[in-house]
């Protein structure tokens, strides 16, 4: 089963899934693309590319209108363990929350400073950084964070976490930039130190992601900055250390 977003709407194609008691992975090719997991009709998974789980799954839009899908059958040996209706519903909510607070906070990789713990060390804290520190789920730091920033107790500050990815500017496409070595890796926030702007990079990250690129968390670096191209206002060149 295959077909265009622009024709079936996402919806109605996990309807079909579900009322027909199917097994496999349902691909969606959009922004960003992501699958998901069905077990005898019922969702068990799923994720945007090596970012797995109903955390990433439930990052992702439910209302998708550009694009296409492909259904593939497959024994996955999962196990349903929740209702459908269940996990659908929580998935609904919880994207609507997603949208909600990056809107505030750019995305999860963007670094904040509070006087409040995690985020009150120098240069502050990303979401992710704070939640892999106190060991909460992301969404609630997310959450907490982004009511923060609203009441202005948490300040936005020029570093983000996918500056700890270690790349060869060339693979980006980088153009030259003095003291820079195209074929050398570096750690991205060091290329901002170099003098790349923030924007630059981040569009060169996500062309490269977007155009097969791969490595060890590439799908949480991807919906970042999907985030944070949607909702991070572009600004000038931005000097940063390591996350």
């Amino acid at each position: 089963m295959r077909g265009e977003l622009t024709d079936v709407p996402l919806l109605g194609v996990l309807e079909l899934i579900h009322t027909t008691e199917q097994t496999g992975t349902l691909h969606v090719r959009t922004r960003p693309p992501y699958s998901a997991d069905f077990s005898e009709g019922h969702l068990v998974g799923g994720g945007v590319l090596d970012w797995r789980g109903e955390e990433a799954l439930f990052t992702c839009p439910l209302l998708s209108t550009e694009g296409d899908f492909e259904f593939r059958p497959s024994d996955l040996g999962a196990l349903p363990t929740r209702p459908y209706e269940q996990v659908l519903g929580e998935w609904a909510r919880t994207s609507d929350e997603w949208e909600a607070a990056c809107r505030v906070i750019g995305s999860p990789s963007h670094a904040h400073w509070s006087a409040q713990p995690p985020f009150e060390v120098p240069g502050g804290r990303s979401a992710r950084a704070a939640a892999s520190h106190t060991g909460a789920g992301l969404l609630d730091t997310v959450r907490e964070l982004s009511a923060a920033a609203v009441r202005g107790e948490a300040l936005p500050q020029p570093r983000y976490a996918w500056f700890a990815l270690r790349l060869r500017p060339a693979a980006l496409n980088l153009p030259p930039q003095p003291g820079v070595v195209p074929g050398e890796k570096q750690a991205l926030g060091r290329l901002a130190d170099a003098g790349y702007p923030v924007p630059t990079l981040r569009r060169a990250l996500l062309r490269a992601i977007e155009g097969g690129a791969r490595f060890s968390g590439c799908g949480w670096v991807l919906r970042d900055l999907l985030w944070e191209e949607r909702y991070d206002p572009p600004g000038p060149a931005l000097l940063a250390s390591d996350p």
